[in-house]
């Protein structure tokens, strides 16, 4: 099973990533942004011109596909919108659904929480949003999910993450 965890920056995909693998040794767990850095693509947003961004896209899914070929269950952290020092990089419908995962799951962080994830001291480099900016595009990356992707879409809303997650996974591979 390839599972895809969507979600904005600093929503706690990589944590929930980790406690997931932690739980289930038999999945591997990576992201785009790692896929991305080990192909030695750029993965700094805010540096990267929006052509070269398109050109990561076909990399990371290129990457992503030899990774899924590699392992029979993975965990992946991707990305609907990429925040760019100019607006918002929006991943393409076909790509979305070229990556080859079988169910995604949206992390729909609570506004405080997001806020202060993203602001943590010796996290990545982030836009600065304020709050109404921030529930606007969380709200735009989940329906641009739900208007992309073929497969099952899951929204994750309520902490923790990580008992949601198990559940369904949990009955989505009894059915």
């Amino acid at each position: 099973m390839h599972i895809g965890l969507f979600g904005l920056s600093g929503s706690g995909k990589t944590t929930l990533r980790e406690e997931f693998c932690n739980q289930h040794p038999n999945f591997i767990g990576t992201s785009i942004s790692s896929l991305l850095k080990a192909a030695n693509s750029p993965i700094d947003a805010f540096t990267t011109p929006t052509k070269l961004l398109s050109k990561n896209q076909f990399t990371a899914l290129n990457e992503h596909l030899k990774f899924i070929a590699a392992h029979a269950d993975t965990i992946t952290d991707m990305h609907a919108v990429i925040e760019i020092s100019n607006g918002n990089y929006w991943v393409e419908k076909e790509i979305l659904n070229s990556f080859k995962i079988d169910i995604a799951f949206f992390i729909f962080c609570p506004l405080p929480q997001l806020i202060y994830q993203r602001s943590k001291p010796g996290e990545k480099k982030r836009k600065e949003l304020k709050e109404q900016e921030l529930s606007k595009l969380q709200n735009m990356a989940l329906k641009h999910l739900q208007d992309s992707l073929s497969i099952p879409l899951f929204i994750l809303n309520k902490p923790p993450y990580i008992n949601s997650l198990n559940q369904i996974i949990d009955e989505h591979t009894r059915s």
